[in-house]
């Protein structure tokens, strides 16, 4: 598997010229200093809201009589032309023959040769006669796309995408999926690409519009692949997020309070979304354990509030600004009393942990629900009182649980009555270091962790055990499972397979574009919920999810 980059494209200023008989506008007429209005033509068309952004940015102009033709063929040579200019390379003018041998006489023999000096349009792919007159084809178009954005390396699968009900040629499936893979291409309403079928103005002026602008591509959309590894044949369905766009958000979203479960179409529904996987592990297994039935295992925050956390795993966060982060962390309670630090801690958040100092919150539900130990509770930032085991859990603050063998210890000493009391969410590594891009973690709106890595840096990165999983089926069995990765341009991918391991999963997910990417969850738990319906539905109610909610 190869790392997908993506390079940063400039905003050009340009006129898009489809040919030198029937330009778009006159050759002499100065740019106008204000927004061309949207032509009449383009109205009711599907494309009025993309031909308005494209004629404000100078991408293409309508014809000298108002319209602008949106359904007109565009040749080679103009689409040649228009990427060109969007890349902002200049034509060939140094004598510099193409390796194509019909194109000397083309107008746009300067755009078509720079072209090819970037390595975006290459003679070998149409054997030296590129006939720039002919209508370029969907599949040309998403090609040189794809060079363009530096995601060739995304282009040597080893899954086949199955998304379209149309055969793709074999020599573009790569292409086709890399550009559907970040949103810059889509298909038609009735399920097909049409990979040999001509560009119009409109499709091709949006692909060039999402290419410099990736607000202009979509905001979720959804692939099927099929996988044949070791484990068996896979279908991998897959939910795509453009988290460039200001309409969507990714967010955890709980069943209820800690300790209940729903189905995952109904969290789905009630949080309003799109789209949502299933969260991380829970106790799934109440008869099992008993101790902590039905709560999560791993980190989850929701809105800029800490909702859960334990000890294990990989956290994803997404930041005010969408950027997405990942890593195998550990997260702990630092307290302090009267202003001073460290006079007390906790190693769990709305977690059943018997053993261990734990803070409990609004999310909990009414009470602590603890079977013994005792509790001192926080309103308004202050100790407000003590009891125990079982305390109701203020609106106005918190609550801080000691085990019996901690009660009358250092940090339960410390906390006095009426005494000024606050804490810090800090983060560790595994080994209990501090973690080094702590500062990064700090402006996390939203997380949600589970685990094992699967994708660090574009490359396979699992070792479950060093995150504290040890259970056979999340590190060696073959499961289905569900994970969620990252692109280098913010395109967040959420995915289910059907039968892999987590290596076949991290390299599935590496073929896909991810830049990182983690488990999860695996068996019964694993679920998609995508427009409505399930592409993959799990096996058992849940007791979180991460939803997609389209604003």
């Amino acid at each position: 598997m190869r790392k997908a980059s993506a390079i940063a494209l400039p905003l050009l200023f340009f006129t898009l010229v489809l040919s030198l008989q029937a330009p778009l506008s006159p050759a002499s007429s100065a740019p106008s200093p204000a927004p061309s209005p949207v032509p009449p033509d383009v109205e009711s068309h599907w494309a009025r809201p993309y031909v308005a952004e494209m004629i404000e940015r100078g991408i293409v102009t309508g014809y000298e009589d108002g319209t602008f033709r949106p359904d007109r063929a565009v040749s080679r040579e103009e689409f040649c032309a228009v990427l060109s200019r969007t890349l902002g390379l200049s034509p060939v003018s140094d004598g510099t023959v193409s390796a194509f041998s019909d194109v000397g006489g083309s107008w746009a023999v300067g755009h078509i040769a720079a072209l090819e000096k970037k390595g975006v349009l290459r003679a070998a792919d149409y054997s030296g006669v590129f006939r720039p007159s002919l209508p370029i084809t969907r599949q040309e178009i998403v090609t040189m796309l794809v060079r363009a954005a530096g995601l060739e390396g995304e282009t040597l699968r080893s899954g086949s995408l199955t998304s379209f009900t149309d055969p793709i040629p074999e020599r573009a499936k790569g292409y086709v999926a890399a550009a559907l893979n970040h949103g810059l291409v889509s298909g038609y309403p009735d399920g097909t690409f049409r990979p040999s079928g001509t560009a119009t103005r409109a499709e091709a002026g949006l692909m060039v519009l999402r290419l410099v602008d990736p607000k202009a591509r979509p905001a979720v959309w959804r692939e099927t692949y099929t996988y044949d590894v070791p484990s068996g044949e896979n279908t991998l369905q897959v939910v795509r997020v453009n988290l460039k766009r200001d309409d969507v958000e990714v967010r955890p979203a709980l069943s209820g309070c800690i300790g209940q479960t729903a189905e995952l179409d109904a969290i789905a529904k009630a949080s309003g979304a799109v789209a949502a996987v299933n969260g991380g592990y829970f106790s799934a297994y109440p008869e099992k354990r008993p101790v902590d039935p039905l709560e999560p295992y791993n980190a989850i925050k929701i809105g800029g509030t800490w909702v859960h956390f334990t000890y294990s795993g990989t956290t994803m966060g997404i930041t005010a600004e969408k950027e997405v982060l990942m890593a195998p962390i550990r997260m702990k309670i630092e307290g302090s009393v009267d202003g001073k630090p460290g006079m007390w801690g906790a190693w769990s958040l709305n977690h059943t942990a018997p053993d261990a100092i734990s803070v409990f919150n609004s999310y909990r539900g009414r009470t602590t629900r603890m079977p013994s130990g005792r509790c001192v509770v926080v309103r308004n930032g202050r100790v407000a009182g003590f009891g125990g085991p079982d305390v109701e859990i203020p609106s106005d603050g918190y609550v801080i649980y000691f085990p019996e063998t901690y009660v009358g210890g250092w940090s339960w000493k410390n906390l006095k009555p009426g005494s000024q009391v606050s804490f810090d969410v800090v983060f560790t590594t595994h080994k209990d270091e501090p973690y080094p891009d702590s500062f990064k973690w700090k402006g996390v709106v939203h997380a949600i962790g589970c685990g094992p890595r699967l994708v660090a840096g574009g490359k396979r990165a699992t070792d479950p055990r060093a995150e504290g999983i040890t259970e056979d089926k999340q590190t060696v069995l073959p499961y289905n499972r569900s994970a969620v990765g990252v692109t280098s341009d913010g395109i967040l991918i959420i995915a289910t397979c059907n039968r892999m391991t987590i290596e076949e999963l991290a390299d599935a997910l590496v073929d896909l574009g991810a830049k990182d990417a983690m488990q999860l969850d695996s068996g019964a738990s694993s679920g998609l919920f995508y427009e409505g319906k399930y592409l993959t539905r799990p096996g058992r109610k849940l007791a979180s999810a991460l939803v997609v909610v389209k604003k």
